[in-house]
């Protein structure tokens, strides 16, 4: 893990489910937190059979970015690997 960067589990169970993936709170407090914070980019990685919870992530301005993370190669097929800017692309 690069200095200065911080890592977190955020796992959500249970019943309650989100009509409108766009309209759920929990991504964008998430991001809005860690950009508060002074965070650049978020990362997550979530399986590939999880098919609400990455359209969740994407209704939320996630998008597919390479592996971030060591896994073994046997597993790399099956997890999804995502980021989103937090602020705005500095010019050079």
């Amino acid at each position: 893990m690069k200095r200065g960067s911080r890592r977190y589990r955020l796992i959500i169970t249970g019943g309650r489910r989100c009509s409108q993936p766009s309209r759920c709170s929990v991504g964008t407090s998430c991001s809005d937190a860690a950009r508060s914070n002074g965070y650049a980019l978020m990362r997550l990685d979530t399986a590939n059979l999880l098919i609400e919870t990455i359209a969740l992530c994407r209704s939320v301005g996630f998008r597919d970015c390479p592996a971030y993370n060591e896994y073994p190669d046997e597993l790399l097929p099956y997890i999804v690997f995502m980021d989103v800017p937090l602020r705005a692309a500095e010019a050079d």
